[in-house]
């Protein structure tokens, strides 16, 4: 059985995780059934920015928000499409 070397381990990991981010398919390749629903709990700085990018996508339903502040779960809905 082969070793498998530091080095080489590495290089297959930074190629997959290049890939996988990237993405392999186009976003005009995914069917409307397969968007990914997303629920954001606590919806100021990262909860906003996480929101807002993936609702840029297209790729993301945005099924619920949480947060103890009414005013900033109304600012984030604004940018949802539904």
């Amino acid at each position: 059985m082969k070793t498998l070397q530091r080095r080489d381990f590495l290089k297959v990991s930074a190629a997959a995780s290049a890939v996988s981010a990237f993405g392999i398919l186009p976003s005009s390749a995914v069917a409307a059934n397969d968007k990914i629903n997303l629920a954001i709990i606590g919806c100021e700085n990262r909860g906003k920015n996480i929101g807002k990018e993936a609702l840029g996508t297209g790729l993301v339903n945005c099924v619920a928000l949480c947060d103890v502040s009414p005013s900033r779960t109304a600012a984030l809905k604004q940018l949802a499409p539904q």
